[in-house]
């Protein structure tokens, strides 16, 4: 069914790769297919379940492309907790010119886990 799945999202039969990625379950395919669907809550849900950076990472950045800033923000605060991949999130929304919700999530990020890290890459952000 795996096979099956891949070949369906490489052909852009993303619904069916949808019901195939459900069904195995592989919750990190079935968020990709359900970005490629525009599902992005669908898509945060099998993100949730998936729980790996580089899902958390392509959710996030398709919802902000998408403008969808608070799911990005949801998949942000799962992503920003690891400094090798802060980088790589504020560099993201840095260069698509949306400040004010890298702001927010970083914010929203000040109360998580690694609030000093957080605070740090906070200041740089604003006193680059």
């Amino acid at each position: 069914l795996q096979s099956v799945g891949d070949r369906c999202f490489e052909e852009s039969m993303y619904e069916a790769a949808r019901l195939l990625f459900t069904h195995i379950p592989n919750w990190g395919r079935l968020a990709s297919t359900l970005v490629r669907l525009h599902r992005f809550q669908e898509a945060v849900d099998a993100a949730r379940k998936a729980n790996s950076s580089k899902t958390w990472k392509e959710v996030c950045f398709a919802c902000v492309e998408e403008g969808e800033f608070k799911l990005a923000q949801l998949c942000g605060l799962n992503i920003i907790v690891n400094a090798d991949d802060l980088d790589e999130v504020s560099e993201f929304y840095q260069r698509r010119g949306h400040f004010d919700q890298l702001m927010s999530l970083m914010e929203s990020g000040l109360v998580s886990a690694r609030p000093a890290l957080l605070q740090s890459c906070f200041s740089n952000v604003v006193h680059p």
